[in-house]
């Protein structure tokens, strides 16, 4: 009527496969105390079932685009921090063109990479040298300030 039955997997010896009245479930161990699946024969899907379903796939949807609006704005972030490093270092034409080194732009090495949190500036300088913003000659960088957006021009009114 109402009895348990247990059956052993024979390739994964602790696995055990719990038939109950209206469930079916299977679990590790000896007894039935880690729950990895459990069926109602109701119908596909218990309420609580396909509710807890939607909640995760809504929170790795979540998560994934909280992830690309970070790294957006974290490399927006860097790529003010680098414009200013150039107005700093008056690198505005190619009278005032500087390398890496004396802007503070180089890459660090590997060990500092590991102990800190990933730094954009690299990655904003590319973005910047790729949109023809940042031109590189002999080694030297140096800022086109025609073609820098507006909105991260830093003129003498700020």
């Amino acid at each position: 009527m109402g009895s348990t039955r247990y059956r052993r997997d024979d390739r994964f010896p602790l696995i055990r496969h719990i038939t109950a009245k209206n469930e079916t479930a299977i679990a590790i161990g000896a007894s039935p105390r880690l729950l990895l699946w459990n069926h109602k024969r109701r119908g596909y899907l218990s309420v609580g079932e396909s509710g807890s379903l939607v909640l995760i796939i809504v929170l790795m949807i979540l998560a994934f685009a909280a992830s690309f609006w970070l790294r957006n704005f974290l490399t927006k972030r860097a790529v003010l921090k680098v414009v200013k490093m150039f107005y700093q270092h008056n690198a505005l034409g190619m009278n005032g063109a500087k390398t890496q080194r004396e802007l503070g732009l180089e890459r660090p090495d590997f060990v500092a990479r590991m102990m800190k949190p990933r730094d954009y500036k690299q990655t904003a300088l590319q973005l910047l040298v790729k949109e023809d913003v940042i031109r590189i000659i002999d080694g030297k960088l140096y800022l086109i300030e025609e073609k820098l957006d507006p909105k991260y021009r830093l003129g003498s009114g700020q």
